[in-house]
């Protein structure tokens, strides 16, 4: 951001410095930054620099100076970041500068975010403006395949991106009827939770060839991952899933999120094929307009006929079926409404 705007970054870790409160306190934005200029190696703070406080929950009364900075010195960007800094947020006892900070909720990086970190804009570009008309050639096919396989191990954290990088690489709200006795996890990252199962490269490199017991969960993170960044502007951050609990047999759905004021059904599957039952239970029961389905097939629609058991009755379902290869999740949000639209 500093580099595109010809600013001058000037960063200042407030874990290293934690003797800064009683300046932050000051409230003073001139004493503050008089005072900052004093560290070592900082440079002129004024309008043509970035000042970016990491790791600023160190220091709680930076975060009531921010409303400070923002009124008496408007014309100085002031860009802030903290590991830990929802559990300041959330038990906090200074005032808060409320409309005063816009808050960006910060995940792993995307996979097209990976893609152009790893010199493949070409591939980026072409998952951010496919359209659901456009043929995907197998060429195309193969190498984002292969490349989703290098995202599983690797992850979205960008020292790690930047490692591979430089060397082995050339009814709506949904939330309404929460229960929040029910829930399932998701990892922060993909290549994390690969890294926490033991999984090396070699391993998950032969996803093709060799059959993982985890690879239906290496799918549905980081297609929930991916989803929590299409989600990062919302109202409603939260993702959900769908769980039917019945005496004779359980259903449950991957995930069921709203876009374009509709509900969403999505079912997560690791290779080219597999069963849909709940997806069936659930469309039967609930209102929605068609379904999507996540695999490692070219993209297709399907109209699905079939039958359920509802209690003791059977009923007809009839819906359509979108299926998506995993890496196209990005544009999710896109062919949803692009399919709204032209099937009112």
């Amino acid at each position: 951001m500093a580099r595109n705007n010809k600013e001058t970054l000037l960063n200042i870790n407030l874990e290293r410095y934690p003797e800064l409160a009683p300046i932050f306190s000051g409230k003073d934005p001139t004493e503050i930054i008089q005072q900052l200029e004093f560290l070592p190696n900082m440079g002129e703070i004024n309008k043509n620099a970035l000042l970016f406080l990491d790791e600023i929950q160190a220091v709680p009364e930076a975060i009531a100076a921010l409303r400070y900075f923002y009124e008496d010195k408007p014309e100085i960007p002031v860009i802030c970041a903290g590991s830990l800094l929802e559990f300041v947020l959330s038990d906090h006892s200074f005032s808060m500068p409320v409309g005063r900070i816009q808050y960006l909720h910060m995940g792993s990086m995307t996979f097209t975010e990976f893609l152009d970190a790893v010199g493949e804009e070409k591939l980026a570009s072409f998952i951010m403006h496919y359209t659901p008309d456009q043929k995907i050639g197998e060429i195309v096919h193969n190498r984002l395949s292969s490349l989703l396989r290098s995202y599983y191990y690797i992850g979205g954290m960008p020292e790690a991106i930047a490692v591979f990088a430089d060397s082995h690489c050339s009814g709506l709200p949904l939330q309404a009827d929460l229960e929040e006795k029910v829930y399932k996890t998701l990892f922060l990252d993909v290549g994390l939770m690969n890294a926490v199962c033991g999984l090396n490269w070699h391993i998950v490199s032969q996803m093709d060839d060799i059959k993982l017991i985890n690879e239906g969960a290496i799918a549905e993170q980081f297609i929930g991952q991916h989803l929590q960044h299409l989600l990062a502007d919302s109202p409603n951050r939260d993702l959900t899933y769908w769980l039917r609990e019945g005496r004779s047999s359980n259903a449950e759905l991957d995930f069921v999120i709203g876009i374009a004021g509709s509900i969403i059904p999505i079912e997560v599957k690791a290779g080219p094929t597999g069963k849909l039952k709940s997806l069936h239970q659930f469309m039967g029961q609930k209102k929605a307009p068609f379904a999507i389905r996540f695999d490692s097939s070219l993209p297709s629609v399907h109209q699905i006929k079939t039958v359920i058991n509802i209690g003791k009755e059977r009923k007809d379902v009839n819906y359509p079926l979108i299926s998506l290869p995993l890496y196209l999740i990005e544009r999710l949000e896109f062919i949803v409404e692009d399919y709204l639209e032209h099937h009112p």
